[in-house]
């Protein structure tokens, strides 16, 4: 009987995906050593069955492989950490061929590319951490830990900044500065400073030639976070603000060259916070 349930429940579960997401992931991890490894694989599956430019069927994928060097587990100094995350995307696109829309159906949907999406070092020092190299914003900042259950890319970065700045984001990373300020075990401020016009895959096929121009500008962004417990129940609230500039170069003639600076300056605001929680035996599969 309990498997006739598990089956229904099974059954039941998949009908409520429309896209069947196609998720399989496979990790290696030396704890105890110096180096960590780490291999994972995305697959999503999105079906348009009505509306959009047509209808069909397009899969895209995501492999990573990760690899991580602690100085303190290796006996050179407390406190250090070196980090690479390399990536190939492939695959149709669903928005731009099947769907049309803004902010894109899959949150990989980034192309086809064999490419390093970052590449940092971090130095803890008491309550104090700084991150230096090829970063990704949306690790630290304007992220939401519930919004990542969810495959759709609205759930992610907000659009006021993923569609109004050069933010260095999936799939694009560039270079930039963190620091992290754990206040208390409730509260952190953290701040960052970017590189204002990550380099394209078109000079850049593998981000890894990095270009400082000086029309980049900068992305600086600051945000406070507030770590809740409201009836034993977890919560985190973040809010931000961010200042984006650099220069735009418009060339109506090959002979003038005429300079736009361009300045953007933003706030945004998260809340996560668990309201309900219940113990159950999932699918009725769980033993006694």
């Amino acid at each position: 009987m309990k498997k006739v349930i598990c089956l229904y429940a099974l059954s039941f579960s998949l009908l409520l995906f429309f896209s069947f997401p196609l998720y399989a992931q496979d990790a290696l991890y030396e704890k105890d050593n110096a180096f960590s490894f780490e291999a994972s694989y995305i697959g999503d599956d999105i079906n348009n069955f009505s509306g959009g430019i047509h209808t069909g069927t397009s899969y895209l994928g995501m492999a990573n492989l990760r690899l991580r060097f602690d100085t303190q587990s290796s006996g050179l100094w407390n406190g250090g950490q070196f980090y690479v995350n390399a990536a190939n995307i492939h695959g149709s696109s669903p928005s731009s061929e099947l769907l049309g829309d803004m902010q894109v159906a899959s949150n990989i949907d980034a192309g086809n590319h064999t490419y390093i999406q970052e590449f940092w070092f971090k130095q803890a020092l008491g309550k104090f951490e700084l991150t230096a190299g090829l970063q990704d914003l949306n690790v630290e900042f304007a992220n939401s830990e519930y919004g990542g259950l969810f495959m759709n890319s609205s759930f992610g970065i907000l659009p006021v900044i993923s569609t109004n700045v050069s933010a260095p984001i999936f799939p694009l990373t560039t270079l930039g500065i963190t620091a992290k300020w754990n206040i208390s075990p409730k509260v952190s401020w953290l701040g960052a400073v970017y590189d204002g016009s990550p380099t394209d895959f078109d000079y850049n096929p593998y981000n890894i030639k990095w270009r400082l121009a000086s029309g980049d500008g900068i992305l600086a962004i600051s945000e406070l976070q507030y770590n809740a417990n409201i009836k034993s129940l977890p919560g985190t609230y973040k809010v931000g603000i961010y200042s984006h500039n650099h220069v735009i170069e418009n060339s109506l003639d090959e002979n003038v060259t005429d300079s736009l600076e361009n300045n953007i300056v933003g706030l945004y605001a998260y809340a996560d916070q668990r309201v309900w929680e219940q113990i159950i035996k999932v699918l009725a599969c769980l033993p006694s």
